[in-house]
């Protein structure tokens, strides 16, 4: 469960930056408003392969395809 969350977290900002030109401040910024916010220490360890919690993980794997389906329409 952790890699699929670790995974589609990864995807998401990669897709986000490709077709949208966000940054990982962008990101945080929108998770905030959706009151999904995680810190940028934790996205960037997300990206980076390093230990994050699960609550942190469904958080912010919950969010990024929030936005996903806003901004993309996905």
């Amino acid at each position: 469960m952790q890699n699929d969350l670790i995974n589609r977290i990864k995807q998401g900002v990669q897709l986000l930056e490709e077709r949208q030109g966000y940054n990982q401040a962008d990101i945080l910024k929108k998770l905030k408003t959706l009151n999904l916010e995680i810190s940028a220490a934790s996205l960037s360890n997300i990206i980076n392969n390093k230990t994050v919690g699960i609550k942190t993980l469904q958080k912010g794997a919950e969010g990024i395809v929030a936005i996903i389906s806003s901004e993309l329409s996905m």
